[in-house]
């Protein structure tokens, strides 16, 4: 990956890890988090787009505060992590998610640098197999997100996105990638700037059993000479929770909607898949400019730190919400295990089976619910 990814991990990982250990001042501008929530955390987790995923993270979570029109507590968090794969992935990841004025103002984002293996089958919802690629490349991005609470659980805020995809090298396969005619087949860089509102009752930010969560965002890659492949993408994502019988058994469901205008990136296309939504069909499996997907699930808590829970899925891919009907709907469902890591922060490790329609499947093993 050479000298430059790696001088972007010492740049992060020796400071934070500095800080984690009081050798250096914790910098000023964030609010000094108490010794017991700073600690370093083993990565590992697995999915079929990642293989088997291994690696160190330091977290840094500070004191929880008490919003101003409620009695909930939410954490400040600064968490890095370095992870490498089976699949040769490598993978450099710094998120955070700081709370200020009491809740009423808050910074989400990444910053991410990667040397990465993937899968391509081109776009529609009609790829056949026989149609995959594989290859390799680069990329770095930065995401940010700053969001003010103007009344209550109500938010807007500002979005910036950066991304940098690069250094494209095709392992298999003779199709658009190969033939440099997918869009950014050659790389792909875009800065894109955009809007979002949400509202948000839930009574946790991870691992919710209550309440609802509605985000709408705009984003959008002005066609100026920095950005290679200039584009206007609007989505939505609805979550919904509710305890059935008691306490101890959540039925929960989402509704995500994805679209993105002609010219954009493959990588910027709305991909079906992964470990969040859809789960038995590999991300980037389907992949078109319209997208549209929901999933329910039953959730249930054991009196010790284990759960159960069963899901199923249903999307669609198309170049307009208009033809959905020119491929089968693509459906999937699983079953999964829960246990509760912490009781305080409701952290859960969740492992996960999902089967597809047609009968691909896929194990997931994460860190906190789907959705």
């Amino acid at each position: 990956m050479g000298v430059r990814f790696y001088s972007l991990v010492l740049v992060f990982l020796i400071p934070l890890f500095g800080w984690s250990q009081g050798f250096f001042p914790y910098p000023k501008w964030l609010p000094a988090p108490d010794s017991l929530h700073v600690f370093p955390t083993p990565v590992f987790y697995r999915t079929p787009e990642n293989g088997v995923a291994y690696g160190l993270g330091t977290l840094y979570r500070f004191d929880p505060i008490s919003y101003t029109d409620s009695t909930k507590k939410r954490f400040s968090t600064v968490y890095l992590s370095l992870i490498h794969t089976t699949k040769k992935q490598t993978l450099l990841e710094l998120n955070h998610h700081l709370l200020f004025a009491k809740g009423k103002v808050f910074l989400r984002g990444n910053f991410n640098v990667e040397d990465f293996y993937d899968k391509y089958y081109g776009i529609g919802g009609n790829q056949k197999e026989s149609a995959l690629e594989t290859f390799r490349f680069q990329r770095t991005f930065c995401f940010q997100q700053a969001q003010w609470q103007y009344r209550k659980n109500a938010y807007l805020g500002v979005i910036g996105w950066y991304y940098d995809l690069r250094n494209i090298s095709v392992i298999s396969g003779n199709g658009t990638l190969s033939n440099r005619t997918a869009p950014g087949a050659e790389g792909s860089r875009n800065f894109a700037m955009g809007f979002n509102s949400t509202i948000d009752t839930r009574d946790h930010q991870f691992v919710h059993s209550k309440g609802w969560f509605w985000e709408v965002q705009l984003l959008h890659a002005a066609n100026n000479e920095f950005n290679t492949h200039p584009f206007t993408r609007v989505r939505t994502d609805l979550r919904w929770a509710s305890p059935i019988f008691n306490e101890k058994t959540v039925l929960a469901s989402q509704l995500y909607l994805d679209q993105v205008s002609s010219g954009a990136a493959f990588q910027f296309i709305p991909s079906l898949g992964g470990d969040r939504i859809l789960r038995g069909y590999f991300r980037g499996r389907y992949r078109d400019l319209a997208y549209a997907a929901t999933q329910v699930e039953i959730r249930h808590t054991f009196k010790n730190q284990f759960g159960f829970q069963a899901f199923a899925s249903a999307g669609q891919v198309g170049p307009t919400w208009k033809q959905f009907g020119e491929s089968p709907w693509k459906f999937a469902g699983g079953a999964g295990i829960r246990y509760k890591v912490s009781e305080g922060s409701r952290t859960i490790v969740r492992l996960d089976y999902a089967i597809n329609r047609e009968g691909g499947s896929g194990w997931y093993l994460r860190v906190n619910e789907a959705f």
